[in-house]
């Protein structure tokens, strides 16, 4: 992976979409059995997914085992999209899922410190959590999720939630509210992934300027009589 990752960095990609390949370990033979729109959910450019199905190709051959191996499984997956009865039973498994209560996901937690933007990593209080959630659950529940993962009773390694300002992402990184954030399992339905996966984005607060306070300016009035005038304030 590392000649693979370092690839990708010259090509200018997040260090995010770069970890994420790594977490799911989708190295140069799982890229040469995806197709564009798979990889698209990975690598949003299409320049880039070009230039890495490329780069992939130019790489040593596989042995002749695993090259038999990968062959069988592409002829597998092509006999499976060719097949009627597959097809129905595919359909059946998606009625399936629309009935189950529940449905698997994953939480990550993305930080803004003002200059960078990278997820924060386990050993830091974050790392990628696997949960079960209602199908119904809306944006308000999957942030509700969130803050127990990663701000367990209000705290977190790099502080008080209350010194933060919350937001929920999809894959995608895309900023995601009530208007665009569906229910889960229309999510699961609309994506067709096997596993939903979402971002709690945090960002310090912006310090609110104080102007309660105001400067008491005092004049002292000078006069000719012998009398001494006391001070006046405005």
């Amino acid at each position: 992976m590392s000649d693979l990752s370092d690839f990708l960095r010259g090509r200018g990609l997040p260090e995010d979409a770069i970890s994420l390949l790594e977490e799911q370990k989708i190295d140069w033979d799982v890229i040469a059995l995806m197709d564009d729109a798979t990889l698209a959910n990975y690598i949003p450019s299409y320049g880039d997914r070009i230039a890495l199905f490329n780069f992939c190709k130019s790489k040593q051959p596989l042995s002749k085992r695993k090259q038999g191996l990968l062959q069988k499984l592409r002829e597998k997956m092509k006999t499976k999209k060719e097949s009627p009865k597959d097809n129905t039973s595919q359909e059946r498994t998606r009625q399936t899922k629309k009935q189950k209560a529940t449905r698997n996901i994953e939480i990550g937690w993305i930080h803004t410190d003002g200059k960078i933007t990278k997820q924060v990593r386990a050993k830091q209080g974050g790392g990628t959590r696997k949960i079960q959630m209602a199908t119904d659950s809306e944006l308000k529940d999957i942030l509700h999720e969130g803050k127990k993962l990663f701000f367990p009773d209000g705290m977190s390694p790099k502080g008080p939630e209350t010194d933060f300002e919350f937001e929920v992402w999809d894959f995608k990184q895309n900023h995601l509210t009530d208007d665009t954030c569906l229910t889960i399992g229309n999510m699961y339905e609309a994506a067709r992934l096997t596993m939903l996966r979402f971002y709690i984005a945090t960002k310090p607060k912006v310090p609110e300027e104080d102007d309660s306070e105001t400067s008491e300016v005092i004049f002292v009035l000078e006069s000719s009589s012998s009398e001494i005038n006391p001070l006046q304030t405005w």
